[in-house]
C-alpha cells in the first residue's frame, strides 16, 4: 500500500489495519495511524496511544499470491480486534463473504495452514471452437481447465470430472480433457462440460465435414430438418451425404430436397414427400421399408418424383418393400432409365417390391418400366 500520495494528509487516518511492507519502503510520517500493526520489517513509534507496531504474526507472509501465507495465528495480537465496518458490503476482494462475529470480524483467521480447505469455485475451459470430423478412426482436440478456489487462487490438482452435452455417437471425452470425434459422428453443435467441486464450465463446439456424412433417422415421426434426437441428430443429410431411415417416418419439406443423397429405407421405415418433389439420389431397400408420394396434383407434368437410375432391394422381410404413389398425379418418373434390382427378401412367392404408383418416362416416348431381377 503506498499511502504518500494524499495531498491534504491531516485528512488521512487509518485505524485497525494491518500493513505489510514487502519490496518497497512505505512513507508513514503525513498520516494519523491508530491500533495498527506492521509486517515485513516496517516499525513505527508508537505516537499515538493504543497504536501497535508488533509483528502481526502471519502463518506465512512470504507466500506469494496464497491467502492462507496472510492468516492471523492464534497468538497474534491482531486477532479478534478489529472492527466491522458498517455497509461495507461483506465481501473480500475475492468476492468471498466475510464473517461479521468474533474471533473473524472481517479477517480470515485460522490457527495454521492446515486449517485453510480450498473449495473449487471458479472453472474456466480453453480449447477449440471447431473440430472435424474424420473420414475414418478419430479427431482428438485437448481443453485445458483452470480452476480456482474461493478466494480465486489456482488449484493445480483439482479433479475434474468431463462429458458431453447432449451425448451423441461417435463423441467422447478422456479424463484428461480430450475430445475425440470419431468417423461415425455427425455435424452439430455439442457443449464440453467440466465439473469440479461446486464449479461447472461450458464450451460450445461445432462439428463439421469436409465429405459426405452417414446419417441414421432416430425413429421420429417428423421432417427432414429435423435434428433433434428423435430425428437425424445432426445434420440434415444434403447431397453427397447418406441416409439410414429403419424406425418411424420422414417427410420432405422442399423440392428436390433430396437430392444426390444416398438414401437406405428399412424395416418400418416411411420416406413421404411431403406434397414436395422427390428426388433421392440413390434408393434401396432393406428388409422392408416404404416410400410414398403423397399430396402431389401440382406435378401433372413430371409426376410426383423422379426415381435414380437403379432402385434396389435387399435383405429378408416377410411383407416385402414398398413404392407407393397417391391422388392425383402422384405417379414416379423414370427418366433417367430405372433398373428395379430386385432380391427375394420374402423367401416365398409373396411380392419383394409392391409398386402402387404410376411408373412413367415424363420425357422421352414410349412411356417404360425397366426392371432386374424379380418384381411383383
Amino acid at each position: 500500500m503506498d499511502v504518500t500520495w494524499t495531498s491534504n494528509p491531516s485528512f488521512v487516518l487509518f485505524t485497525n489495519n494491518i500493513f505489510v511492507g514487502a519490496a518497497r519502503s512505505p512513507e508513514f510520517t503525513r498520516q494519523l495511524f491508530m491500533t495498527n500493526t506492521f509486517s515485513g520489517g516496517v516499525t513505527r513509534p508508537v505516537t499515538i496511544d493504543g497504536n501497535r507496531t508488533e509483528n502481526p504474526l502471519f502463518v506465512d507472509p512470504n507466500t506469494n499470491g496464497n491467502l492462507a501465507g496472510f492468516l492471523l495465528q492464534t497468538s497474534s495480537l491482531a486477532r479478534n480486534s478489529g472492527s466491522v465496518i458498517a455497509s461495507n458490503g461483506g465481501k473480500d476482494f475475492w468476492g468471498v463473504t466475510l464473517p461479521t462475529s468474533a474471533p473473524h470480524r472481517g479477517a480470515a483467521q485460522i490457527n495454521r495452514i492446515s486449517d485453510f480447505t480450498a473449495t473449487a469455485s471458479f472453472l474456466r475451459l480453453t480449447g477449440s471452437d471447431a473440430v472435424e470430423i474424420p473420414q475414418s478412426g478419430s479427431n482428438a482436440s485437448l481443453f485445458v481447465p483452470m480452476v480456482r478456489d474461493q478466494n480465486f487462487r489456482p488449484m493445480a490438482s483439482a479433479a475434474i470430472t468431463w462429458s458431453i452435452r447432449p451425448a451423441v455417437s461417435g463423441v467422447s471425452m478422456d479424463a484428461d480433457g480430450t475430445l475425440r470425434v470419431a468417423s461415425n459422428a455427425v455435424p452439430r453443435r455439442i457443449a464440453v462440460q467440466a465439473t469440479s467441486g461446486g464449479a461447472v464450465a461450458e464450451y460450445s463446439v461445432a462439428l463439421y465435414a469436409n465429405h459426405g456424412i452417414a446419417y441414421e433417422w432416430a425413429g421420429g415421426n417428423g421432417n427432414w430438418n429435423d435434428t433433434s434426437s428423435s430425428g437425424w441428430n445432426g445434420g440434415p443429410p444434403v447431397n453427397g451425404d447418406r441416409a439410414w431411415i429403419g424406425l418411424g417416418s420422414v417427410a420432405s419439406t422442399a423440392n428436390n430436397q433430396q437430392s444426390g443423397i444416398a438414401i437406405t429405407v428399412a424395416g418400418s421405415g416411411l420416406l413421404r414427400s411431403g406434397g414436395h418433389y422427390l428426388t433421392p439420389g440413390n434408393l434401396t431397400f432393406t428388409d422392408g421399408g416404404t416410400v410414398q408420394l403423397e399430396n402431389t396434383g401440382h406435378y401433372a407434368n413430371y409426376g410426383g418424383g423422379l426415381l435414380p437410375q437403379t432402385v434396389a432391394v435387399r435383405g429378408s422381410s416377410t411383407t416385402g418393400a414398398f413404392l407407393l404413389g397417391g391422388a392425383d398425379h402422384a405417379f414416379w418418373n423414370m427418366s433417367q432409365g430405372t433398373v428395379f434390382d430386385v432380391d427375394d427378401i420374402t423367401g416365398d412367392m409373396s411380392a419383394d417390391l409392391t409398386i402402387s404408383a404410376g411408373l412413367k418416362d415424363a420425357v422421352g416416348s414410349p412411356d417404360t418400366a425397366w426392371k432386374q431381377g424379380r418384381e411383383r
